[in-house]
C-alpha cells in the first residue's frame, strides 16, 4: 500500500484521475459520435456495440469512483497505470458477457433472441462493467444452475 499523503502522490493520483476522466469521455464522445444515425445497429463479435460502449463505461466510472472516494485504494505507479488501463476494458468484457448470459436466458424462457428492452441491457452493461463482484456473481450463477441441471440430466438417465 503507498503513502497516499505526500505531494507527489496526491499529485500522481490527481493528474491520473485528470487524464483518465478526459480520456474517458473523449473515447465515448468518439464512439457516439461515429455511431450516430447508423441505418444497422454496429454488432463486433456478436455483441451490439453499445452494449461494450456501456461496459467500458461502467468500468471507466468505476476507475473514477474508486480514484475519488478511495484514492486509488493505495495503488501508485505502474500498478496504478495498469489498472485504470485494464478496468474498463474488463468492463467491456463482462458487459458483452452479461449480454450473452441475458440473450441465452431469454431464449431458454422464451425460445427466441431478440430482447426488446435494449435499455435494461445497457444499465446490466454499465453495471457489469463498474462492479467485478456483480459480473463474477452473475456468472457463478449461471455456471452453479448449468451444473445442477448438467447433474439432473445424468440422474435422470441411470
Amino acid at each position: 500500500m503507498a503513502d497516499l499523503t505526500t505531494p507527489g502522490a496526491a499529485t500522481t493520483l490527481l493528474r491520473t484521475t485528470v487524464a483518465f476522466a478526459c480520456a474517458l469521455f473523449a473515447l465515448v464522445g468518439v464512439v457516439v459520435y461515429l455511431l450516430w444515425n447508423r441505418p444497422t445497429e454496429p454488432i463486433v463479435l456478436f455483441v451490439p456495440v453499445y452494449i461494450l460502449v456501456w461496459g467500458l463505461l461502467g468500468g471507466g466510472v468505476g476507475v473514477l469512483h474508486r480514484l475519488a472516494f478511495h484514492r486509488g485504494d493505495g495503488k501508485l505507479g505502474p500498478e496504478l497505470f495498469t489498472w485504470v488501463v485494464a478496468k474498463p476494458i474488463i468492463g467491456m468484457v463482462m458487459g458483452g458477457i452479461v449480454y450473452f448470459l441475458a440473450v441465452s436466458g431469454e431464449l431458454f424462457l422464451n425460445g427466441r433472441t431478440q430482447i426488446t428492452n435494449i435499455h435494461f441491457l445497457n444499465v446490466l452493461a454499465f453495471i457489469a462493467g463498474f462492479s467485478d463482484r456483480f459480473s463474477i456473481d452473475v456468472i457463478d450463477r449461471v455456471a452453479a444452475k448449468a451444473g445442477q441441471a448438467r447433474g439432473a440430466r445424468g440422474e435422470e438417465r441411470r
